[in-house]
């Protein structure tokens, strides 16, 4: 579990966790799963602003802090701004996989790395990196 501190002075009580699960495919493939959980812990109603359709991000960093792969940059967004209310207590989670590959398509070898997850809200939340082995393709 991660604790993220608030991305600007005051803003509103967001619980999150970044978590990194992996899956087998039956061709004994591995791939990952980073899931970001959201929970609202106001006690009203809270209206969240978005730059654009994304609504959140995944990077996959070295140990220097380096960007090795990003979710979102193989996509396109709406560019639109928009909005999502959270109740109190509501809970979201956003997941994507990542199959190991770096933003070239090069297969990344076995060893320590960092996921960092972003909420794209304006401005962004994002995580401290959360460190996970990973065992290679």
């Amino acid at each position: 579990m991660t604790a993220w501190s608030a991305a600007v002075e005051n803003w509103p009580t967001v619980w999150r966790t970044t978590q990194v699960s992996e899956l087998r495919t039956p061709q004994r493939q591995r791939i990952l799963v980073f899931s970001l959980a959201l929970a609202y812990g106001g006690s009203e109603p809270q209206t969240f602003t978005f730059s654009n359709g994304q609504r959140f991000d995944f990077m996959v960093l070295n140990d220097q802090g380096e960007e090795l792969w990003r979710w979102s940059r193989s996509r396109a967004f709406i560019q639109m701004i928009g909005e999502e209310t959270l109740a109190p207590h509501e809970l979201r989670i956003y997941t994507a996989l990542w199959d190991g590959k770096d933003d070239r398509g090069r297969p990344l070898p076995e060893g320590d790395y960092f996921l960092q997850a972003v909420w794209t809200t304006v401005p962004p939340a994002a995580s401290e990196p959360v460190p996970f082995h990973f065992h290679g393709l």
